[in-house]
């Protein structure tokens, strides 16, 4: 999840814990505290934090959770690409008007 070359500093960047105390939880020398880990379920790789904290076994509700994470995310990627059909049929079209 966090780059090796950077992790401190990316842990400080997504949960606005201090950098030396991000540098001590990574190093195994602080644990994380309830406010850090609200603010990295909150991040971009919450998904990824709350299935690292479920375990291995993680409880049934969790398959449903990440079926609708694909299902949005198949959405937007959808939508997306909707988008740039419209924008390349316009292009056509007014390449085919110029001629």
């Amino acid at each position: 999840m966090l780059p090796r070359d950077k992790s401190a500093w990316q842990l400080h960047i997504l949960t606005g814990a201090g950098l030396s105390t991000c540098q001590k939880v990574l190093s195994g020398h602080r644990d994380l505290n309830l406010e850090t880990v609200v603010s990295l379920l909150q991040s971009e790789h919450g998904l990824e934090v709350l299935r690292a904290l479920l375990g291995d076994v993680p409880p049934a509700w969790f398959e449903d959770l990440e079926n609708l994470d694909d299902i949005a995310k198949l959405k937007s990627d959808q939508l997306r690409m909707a988008r740039e059909v419209e924008k390349r049929e316009q292009r056509l079209i007014e390449a085919r008007a110029r001629r």
